[in-house]
């Protein structure tokens, strides 16, 4: 019997790898598949978001959300991964930094930006992990990206030697925040290091709500996996809805295109990707818009499902 579908928000705690959690999940579900939509540093802790079942397929369609993280990093440190987890390389004293200082090169980082990314992450260069390159010892072919940090917000600050912020950043999918932390300790002239970082929200996906492993664990024993699990839709919910009759379903499962006249409901844009549904509005799959037509693209939903619910 498989497990359930759907999008499971988990706390990641810090210590513990995206995969490893990925493979803790996978372990109590051994029928199911289970993906992550965006990786947390090990060190970092918060809001992880895991496909579970079919949802795995739509993977590429969760990855784009914006994030909110609380970060913490000391002023007048640098390392070699940007983060409290690598080897020192530089230090200052950065007394002389004050809270105008600050709160005028938090403005600078707001808004479109290029980052370079760490050389130790996850993010492949010329299809090879940054970290796998960094561990044989060869050179990782840095390239700046672009991102958009939408709102930088400081909580506090305290000054000293060795100095402390802490503060909210809104930003795009691929943002660095041992990066941000990077540049800005260099834009105030004393060098900077993540020393923590939580991860509040992935799109619709909040740290209020998510479950532990410990809880996850609990459930899988009781039975009751599936009342953690939420619906693929709601990890979708950025995308259009359209309905159509179960005749046009039962094309659709079969991969077959459907006529923008046999549509219930139509509110899409002039092109791009769609949620089709059935008239009940169960998940069908995610289809192209082309013209006069819907190209069912990712089918989710079975023969059987479709007989069943007919």
């Amino acid at each position: 019997m498989s497990g359930p579908s759907g999008l499971l928000n988990l706390l990641k705690p810090p210590g513990m790898t995206s995969h490893d959690v990925v493979e803790v999940v996978r372990k109590s579900l051994p029928q199911s598949k289970v993906g992550h939509a965006g990786t947390l540093d090990p060190g970092a802790a918060g809001v992880l978001v895991l496909a579970l079942g079919k949802a795995t397929r739509v993977m590429e369609w969760l990855k784009g959300y914006e994030k909110l993280y609380r970060a913490e990093m000391l002023l007048g440190l640098e390392t070699d991964t940007h983060d409290l987890q690598g080897q020192v390389v530089a230090q200052r004293d950065a007394s002389a930094i004050g809270l105008k200082e600050v709160e005028e090169a938090l403005v600078r980082f707001q808004g479109e930006i290029e980052q370079y990314p760490p050389a130790v992450s996850a993010k492949r260069f010329e299809g090879r992990r940054g970290y796998e390159l960094v561990r044989e010892g060869k050179e990782v072919p840095l390239r700046p990206i672009r991102v958009r940090i939408a709102a930088l917000r400081l909580l506090e600050f305290r000054p000293g030697p060795q100095a402390l912020l802490r503060f909210d950043v809104h930003c795009s999918a691929g943002t660095y925040v041992r990066s941000l932390c990077r540049d800005l300790g260099q834009a105030l002239g004393c060098g900077g290091a993540l020393a923590f970082l939580l991860r509040l929200r992935v799109g619709p996906f909040r740290l209020e709500e998510a479950h532990t492993l410990e809880e996850w664990q609990e459930a899988v024993r009781d039975g009751r996996a599936a009342s953690l699990v939420q619906p693929l839709q709601v990890g979708l919910a950025h995308l259009p809805q359209v309905r159509v009759s179960w005749e046009a379903v039962r094309r659709a499962v079969q991969g077959q295109w459907i006529r923008l006249q046999e549509v219930r409901s139509l509110r899409p844009p002039p092109s791009g990707w769609l949620r089709l549904e059935t008239p009940q509005g169960a998940l069908v799959a995610l289809a192209e818009l082309r013209g006069d037509v819907l190209v069912p693209r990712r089918v989710l939903m079975s023969q059987e499902e479709v007989e069943g619910g007919a």
